[in-house]
């Protein structure tokens, strides 16, 4: 998660344009290797298990490392040893933004060690409890009721961004004076004893290509069914998440679809706009 925690700081200073992170957190890719590919390279899984790993994922709110130790594919000590084969986060962001031009290493150097003294956020998340205080940390989720909940949902939220729909993206704030009209909205209740509405919004056009990258097609002949079975799919591993937590069960309400929607900024709602080089995607949660 460095990249997304680190452009944000980035975007927050002005010391790149959105413009300029999206073409670095694309090119980063560049730089770094899909861990899946070393599974197969490395001759400890076939591409039949990768696949099998993905699929998975929709059931085990697990990492793709762990999950394929937890199944038994790999040893925790395979794990570890293509984790320390393939560039973290941090190499690759920088990697990308260095080779653009975009900042110099010393100022490269400079910044990062602001960061980590700043926002005092971790220089690599790889568990959720890291996760979870950035992203109350960077949202102030301490000054809002059931704050727990809320970090606990949009950590889930970035997570399954990640292993579903793709790393490019990054943290940003919201603002209520751009931020607040939106063409499209998949909304979906959690009901039990803390309800919440959830929904992710954004442009036509933004949902379009996430609706491509949860249905894994290249072009944008999909709809906003994809995005529905992925707010469905967050949420039902959310609720699988709190039940093993406390044995708190949670049903899910029937998805909705709006057009057009005003977001308000009332208490107790959150909104996390997450900065894809496609365009921004809304996490929404709302206390009922």
């Amino acid at each position: 998660m460095f990249a997304q925690l680190f452009g944000y700081y980035l975007l927050d200073k002005n010391i790149i344009s959105t413009d300029q992170l999206n073409e670095a957190l694309v090119n980063k890719n560049i730089y770094k290797e899909r861990l899946g590919s070393l599974f197969v390279e490395s001759g400890y899984m076939t591409n039949e298990q990768v696949e099998y790993i993905h699929s998975e994922q929709k059931r085990f709110d697990k990492n793709m490392g762990d999950l394929a130790v937890f199944l038994g594919f790999l040893s925790r000590a395979q794990m570890e040893e293509l984790l320390g084969k393939q560039n973290n986060g941090d190499i690759a962001l920088a990697d990308a933004l260095l080779n653009k031009g975009y900042i110099t290493k010393t100022e490269y150097d400079n910044l990062l060690k602001a960061y980590r003294q700043e926002l005092g956020l971790t220089s690599e998340v790889d568990s959720r409890n890291d996760l979870k205080r950035d992203i109350i940390s960077i949202y102030n989720l301490d000054e809002m009721k059931n704050s727990d909940a809320y970090a606990d949902y949009a950590s889930l939220f970035v997570r399954n961004s990640v292993r579903f729909v793709g790393d490019d993206f990054a943290f940003t704030s919201f603002n209520p004076v751009k931020d607040t009209e939106q063409e499209c909205m998949i909304m979906q209740d959690i009901k039990g004893p803390d309800s919440l509405r959830t929904a992710i919004c954004g442009s036509q056009k933004a949902f379009n290509a996430f609706a491509a990258r949860c249905a894994g097609k290249d072009t944008f002949d999909c709809s906003n069914r994809d995005v529905a079975n992925f707010l469905n799919l967050q949420n039902g591993l959310y609720a699988a998440n709190v039940f093993a937590s406390d044995s708190s069960k949670l049903s899910l309400g029937k998805i909705g679809y709006s057009q057009d929607e005003l977001i308000g900024t009332e208490k107790d709602k959150l909104i996390i706009p997450l900065s894809f080089t496609f365009g921004k995607i809304y996490i929404y949660i709302f206390r009922m």
